[in-house]
């Protein structure tokens, strides 16, 4: 049953990989950060990131132009929205 398993999941992966356009290849920390070097963001700057994959270089901008006071505002206030858009629809 292990093997039996194991091949199951193997071929389940390869089967999410045939449905990529492209592979996931993640900008290098180093990159992300010269690149905000060079565009010297302020928190008055509008930053888009489209296709942006799991979002590390616009919380990477975020870190940079806000302080960790206000971030937390922010995530607590999308979490309040998550939790009551999930309980509207669950309701």
């Amino acid at each position: 049953k292990t093997n039996n398993k194991a091949s199951s999941s193997t071929s389940s992966s390869q089967e999410d990989d045939s449905n990529r356009l492209a592979p996931y290849n993640p900008t290098h920390a180093t990159a992300q950060s010269n690149a905000l070097d060079l565009l010297e963001l302020t928190p008055r700057d509008v930053f888009f990131d489209l296709g942006c994959g799991d979002g590390r270089l616009v919380v990477a901008a975020l870190e940079r132009c806000y302080d960790d006071d206000f971030l937390m505002r922010v995530h607590q206030e999308r979490f309040a929205r998550l939790q009551l858009s999930h309980s509207q629809d669950n309701g």
